[in-house]
């Protein structure tokens, strides 16, 4: 019994808000960065404070939530006047336009399309840009109204208040005036007073209550009223709405008519009486809009023009027990996963199809739960979590009544209830409604696909039914899908003839279909079938005969459970023809036996192409053999025994009687082990035994021909013809003709050794071929003949060897060279090379070692096209020199454009392979990070290639090998010196150009303009004599020092600065040192031995005493001197660099008149070197985790210092100061930085009373 509780009470829950400001123009452009902008209108009648009531802009980035972005404290705004706040240009705009007086306000704006803006007064929401804490994507948008690159203004109709809970289409408040560079009407007050059109719209766009009340009073206002024309509207009830009039809240007739009288600004309204009920159905909706407007001056409906009451279910969720899932799969691949079959896991369930690249085998498999009784459940949901990864694979939820009459997935009717698909993944919640009232439900999960766009893997746990009242959940009936359990194997053919024409065979397969329940039908797809129909329960053969030779046969099984098949592969009927031994030629008579080491062949167990194994006779001709084909090197156990199996012929006769024996005979073999061999071998008399290996994989019967010298005292010859094997492989020998002859055995020789081309163009070209004889041990000059081109001898000198040329031979067309005399007929072939010029495609980028992903989703390489066309490189090889090879198949052409880069890479998905762009993913293929090769060929001709190592070749982690841009050519990216690591970041932070314009390697002259050099000094003596400062310094970013490429000349220059005691301690004042006290050594060098080579690091002397070299003026005892550096690399013809930081160095109380130091003994170490007389500076740990370092400083002359500390980044921004205290002449002070820093390399300058110090640190 449903009660239905009305409440006569009508409450009023609608929320009227006022906006005393709002947006009345918004600007963003995504041309760059500006304008960025936005002007407010004051629309509250009186004039506001801005001290009183402070202006706040809150901007929330990416749907984050709102913070301040612009702050306005002082000032006012009239009522009806505008502010603007924005990028500089919306000002320099305003003045252009003679809107110089309005109230502009720059800021600096960054937000874009997809970032809300919320306006505050006071405190108080006036008016949103967007919605706030969500992200669109790239921006919102609606009726051609977007908040990205377009400058938009307030609808006249939504003039009146602002928008405080935000939107999510802005066409409801705002029309599109331009582009985002377009700023017209900035500045202007929106024109919208009295006399305006009329508008009508709800008050506020949605209301909620409880379905126990209270009720919901639901107005719609007016805007511009006429003063003389009533305006009327109507309230409709929109179809999308759940709550059931009537039902849910007491009958209202649609459509409501309201009426606004002339000259009356009064919201209208109308009341939702809620009922209450005792189901548990979720919280329902009244959707109502605005139809129908007329009178007014000119009326329409306005925004809002929809509102949503929502009625909330205040009845209490059941949560039912965890379904017991039953698994029936009609079809599983032969995946390593599952086989695409649901299986069980921790809490659920998974199913993944895939089977391997390129694999696209057949999947289905359902999850199964039922009976459920639903006849007295007024609702229940399905809710679990699903989540997928890699695939394409849709899941179909669904319910079926009828599943339990023939429980098989395939025999019942499915309503499905939701598709759930990649972009779907997470909490799913599947309400049962339309099965609400059936007593026999069972519901179904399908994981279904045929593979054809690989494969999803899902898994689905935390089952549950939620319902108002739990399920009553009967036995489930079982499996009721049926397998086929029947059999069929072909079993063997036979040709019906042997003739040289087409003849026809007879094939048979055997069957058994002795669990079979059903009756099969008997299909062939060549000759004829007996029987045509296979009895259940039976088993034996099917035989099909006339099928015509050359055609495979396919015999069919099918029944409602079958569709099973077998093919015999057409067998050879045609006999070679039977060769017979020429004039001045004997056929000889022999033993021909069969010789096994291992084991005796069965002769008729196996089937071959042509006959069964044939019988061999003995002591016969072998004309006496025409028509028998003689099976040897067979393993006819399938397998149970190996070793070398042969045929072996032997012939007698008497000395003297033959110069040479000519042999010849047919082989087939279809293919070999790769420890197999093919051979035939023979015994010549007292000649040595020789073995020669046949081609393992013909596939067709093949002849071979044999001139072979004889002994000419021996009496026998013996001939061999086998294999040494290890598996099941078919071969068979066939028409074994041996003849003896008097014509001298043929000992020339003749190989093809080379090609090349005329010329290289697209047209028909020729090429010049070259061929290597030897006819040493002719006696009889051999006549020289091609079947293409002019050879350019007619015959070779019998006991000569040489060259022979052929020209002009057309492109395309392969040319045979023959030598010929009485005891040879001998030839070698040469294949037609491709003349046409190769593209100038070159390899110009490299990335074999990833750090931000695994190798195997991050390698690519780019390659560059030098030509004045566009190439297509579909079809191309990429290989290296080992086994890795891939041709490139797009689909269709892949072009890559005259001066531009191509991207291939080992995984196209940007989302896992490092950010990177790729253009043609390969497989196949993958870049060693040690020695590795890449390698462009069109057929057989190499484009470019790098053979690449970790020596000659740059070698690092996380950068990319990058040619440098001077360096494009195919020879030039060769060399290893060419290329250097790319500085460049792309995507998730690894370095490189994938696509775009190279590094430059080589010279950096442009880090002199603006980095200082980091300066160090040392004491060090030269040659044990202490006579000199060792200054030394290299460049601070990027942190080089001074090599063969980016060598510097640079200038020094010191002065005085402070006197010091002979231990070293200040005395008297600062030193204020005049132009001419400071000492400049101007243009220095230094190169290694070679007098060329420039040194690593980059180093000068400052002698204490001149003696005519390297200084201009000595240095003076006891003096602290202050000294700069500055460089110009490319060793003096670069640019020059500013001056750098100051430093300074200490001379000792050296002797002037011979400017040596001999060091007192405590200002020795213990290795005999002077003690440092500045302070020492470190810094640990180096590198550091960016939170906090600790620094030490020994050596401190004061002994109460105040120390500064400065961070400063490889920009030269500094980013940290602290000044602390210390007393004594050691420091160790830990510095904490306020925030994380990133990675990278950073310097820290301490300055200590009157010192300074820099040292750098990294933070990895």
């Amino acid at each position: 019994m449903k009660y239905l509780l009305t409440f006569f009470a009508t409450i009023l829950i609608s929320t009227f808000s006022y906006s005393q400001l709002i947006v009345s123009q918004y600007v963003e452009t995504s041309s760059g960065t500006t304008p960025k902008g936005i002007e407010l209108f004051n629309n509250s009648g009186a004039t506001i404070d801005f001290s009183t009531s402070n202006l706040v802009v809150l901007k929330g980035a990416n749907g984050g939530a709102p913070a301040a972005d612009f702050t306005l404290t002082s000032g006012t705004i009239a009522d009806g006047e505008v502010i603007v706040i924005g990028t500089s240009d919306i000002g320099t705009y305003l003045t252009n336009n003679g809107l110089g007086s309005v109230q502009f306000f720059t800021e600096g704006f960054t937000f874009n399309g997809d970032d809300a803006l919320v306006i505050e007064l006071g405190g108080v929401t006036q008016d949103v840009i967007g919605l706030p804490n969500n992200d669109p994507g790239s921006a919102w948008s609606g009726g051609g109204v977007s908040t990205a690159n377009q400058n938009i203004q307030v609808l006249c109709a939504a003039i009146s208040t602002g928008d405080t809970d935000g939107w999510t289409d802005p066409s409801e408040r705002f029309e599109n005036i331009g582009i985002g560079t377009d700023l017209t009407g900035f500045g202007v007050a929106p024109d919208c007073g009295p006399g305006g059109t009329t508008s009508v719209q709800f008050a506020n766009s949605s209301y909620s209550t409880d379905e126990s009340g209270p009720d919901v009073t639901v107005c719609v206002s007016i805007t511009d009223e006429d003063a003389n024309n009533a305006t009327t509207v109507e309230i409709s009830l929109d179809v999308s709405s759940t709550a059931t009039n009537g039902s849910d809240y007491t009958t209202i007739s649609y459509p409501v008519i309201l009426t606004f009288p002339a000259g009356d600004a009064s919201d209208q309204c109308v009341t939702i009486d809620v009922l209450e009920d005792v189901e548990t159905e979720g919280d329902e909706t009244v959707v109502l809009n605005l139809q129908n407007v007329s009178g007014g001056n000119s009326a329409s409906i306005g925004v809002p023009a929809q509102t949503i009451v929502t009625i909330i279910d205040n009845e209490t969720i059941t949560t039912c027990t965890d379904p017991n899932w039953e698994v029936i799969s009609t079809e599983t691949n032969s995946g390593s996963n599952n086989g695409g079959e649901w299986t069980a896991i921790s809490g659920g369930f998974s199913a993944n199809g895939f089977c391997g690249g390129g694999c696209a085998e057949p999947v289905d498999s359902w999850l199964l739960f039922g009976p459920l009784d639903l006849s007295g459940t007024a609702f229940t949901d399905l809710q679990f979590n699903a989540q997928e990864n890699f695939g394409n694979t849709d899941l179909v939820v669904a319910y079926s009544t009828d599943f339990g009459s023939s429980p098989c997935p395939s025999n019942a009717t499915w309503n499905t209830l939701v598709t759930i698909t990649e972009l779907d993944e997470g909490e799913q919640s599947i309400s049962l409604g339309s099965a609400m009232g059936s007593s026999d439900v069972y519901v179904g999960i399908q994981y279904n696909d045929d593979g054809a766009d690989s494969y999803s893997d899902w898994d689905l746990t935390d089952f549950v039914f939620a319902a108002d009242v739990c399920p009553t959940v009967g036995a489930f009936p079982g499996n009721g899908c049926i397998t086929c359990t029947a059999t069929i194997v072909e079993s063997g053919s036979a040709c019906d003839d042997n003739t040289s024409g087409a003849d026809t065979y007879t094939a048979t397969f055997a069957y058994d279909a002795t669990s079979e329940t059903k009756n099969l039908t008997v299909t062939a797809s060549a000759g004829s079938p007996s029987p045509s129909l296979v009895s259940l329960g039976t088993s034996g053969l099917i035989t099909v005969t006339g099928i015509t030779e050359g055609t495979d046969c396919q015999v069919t099984l099918t029944s409602s459970n079958c569709d099973i098949s077998a093919t015999v592969e057409s067998p050879f009927c045609t006999e070679p023809q039977s060769p017979t031994c020429g004039a001045g030629e004997a056929s000889l008579v022999y033993d021909a036996f069969e010789g096994s080491t291992s084991g005796t062949a069965s002769p008729t167990a196996y089937s071959f192409p042509g006959d069964l194994w044939g019988p061999i006779d003995s002591l016969g001709p072998i004309t006496a053999l025409s028509g028998d084909r003689f099976w040897g090197a067979l393993d006819i156990d399938n397998g149970s025994f190996s070793g070398p199996h042969t045929l072996t012929y032997d012939a007698s006769f008497s000395a003297g009687t033959y110069n040479s024996i000519n042999v010849s005979f047919y082989y087939y073999s279809d293919g070999f082990d790769s420890s197999d061999r093919v051979y035939y071998k023979y015994t010549n008399g007292a000649l040595p035994e020789d073995s020669v290996n046949l081609d393992k994989s013909t596939g067709a019967w093949t002849e071979v021909a044999l001139n072979l010298p004889l002994d000419p005292a021996a009496t026998s010859f013996q001939l061999v013809l086998g294999a040494i094997q290890n598996g099941t492989d078919f071969l068979g020998f066939d028409e074994v003709n041996i003849c003896g002859s008097n014509v001298p055995a043929c000992t020339a020789s003749i190989l093809g050794q080379s090609t090349s081309c005329d010329a290289e163009t697209s047209g028909a070209d020729t090429y010049t071929a070259s061929f290597t004889y030897d006819a040493t041990g002719e006696s009889e000059d051999l006549s020289v003949s091609t079947d293409a081109g002019v050879a350019d001898v007619s015959f070779v000198t019998a006991g000569a060897s040489g060259t022979i040329t052929v020209t002009n031979v057309p492109e395309g067309t392969d040319v045979t060279v023959t030598l010929s005399n009485e005891s040879c007929s001998i030839d070698a072939t040469l294949i037609s090379p491709s003349c046409v010029p190769l593209p100038d495609v070159i390899i110009t980028e490299i990335m074999k070692d990833p750090a931000s992903v695994e190798d195997g989703f991050g390698e690519y390489f780019e390659i560059y096209n030098l030509e004045d066309t566009i190439v297509d490189i579909n079809g191309w090889v990429l290989s290296d020199d080992g086994s890795n090879s891939h041709t490139i198949n797009n689909g269709g052409p892949l072009t890559i454009g005259s001066g531009e880069f191509l991207v291939l890479g080992i995984n196209s998905d940007g989302l896992t392979n490092g950010g990177l762009t790729v253009d043609y993913q390969y497989s196949s293929y993958t870049l060693s990070n040690g020695d590795d090769e890449v390698i462009l060929s069109v057929g057989a001709n190499e484009v470019d290639r790098v053979a690449y190592d970790d020596i000659t070749f740059p070698d690092s982690t996380g950068a990319s090998l990058n040619l440098d841009p001077g360096s494009f050519d195919a020879i030039a990216n060769d060399n290893g010196a060419n290329w250097c690591f790319s500085t460049s970041t792309y995507g998730d932070g690894d370095q490189g150009t994938p696509g775009s314009a190279n590094d430059a390697c080589g010279l950096d002259c442009s880090v002199f303009d603006t980095a200082p050099v980091d300066l160090t000094k040392s004491f060090d003596p030269v040659n044990g004599v202490q006579d000199r400062v060792q200054v030394k310094w290299f460049k601070a970013s990027p942190q080089v020092r001074y090599s063969d490429e980016d060598a510097a000349a640079c200038d020094i220059k010191f002065w005085p600065k402070r006197n010091l005691n002979p231990d070293g301690t200040v005395t008297g004042p600062v030193i204020v040192a005049a132009p001419e006290d400071t000492i400049l050594i101007s243009n220095t060098k230094k190169f290694q031995p070679d007098g060329v080579t420039p040194r690593e690091i980059f180093k000068w002397p400052v002698k204490f005493r001149a003696d005519g070299a390297n200084n201009n003026k000595r240095a003076e005892p006891n003096i602290r001197y202050e000294w700069q550096v500055r460089c110009a690399c490319d060793h003096g013809a670069g640019p020059e660099s500013p001056w750098s930081v100051v430093k300074i160095f200490n001379t000792p109380d050296f002797d002037p008149s011979t400017g040596i130091f001999t060091p007192p003994g405590d200002v020795i170490d213990q290795d005999g070197n002077m003690k440092s007389l500045q302070p020492e500076l470190r810094i640990y740990p180096n590198p550091s985790t960016g939170d906090r370092v600790r620094i030490t400083l020994n050596d401190l002359v004061d002994t109460d210092q105040k120390i500064v500390i400065e961070v400063i980044d490889f920009t030269g921004k500094m980013i940290f100061s602290e000044q602390v205290s210390n007393k004594g002449r050691n420091a160790s002070i830990q510095v904490d930085f306020d925030r994380n820093l990133s990675r990278g390399m950073y310097f820290m300058n301490l300055y200590v009373n009157d010192k300074i110090m820099t040292e750098k640190f990294i933070v990895e």
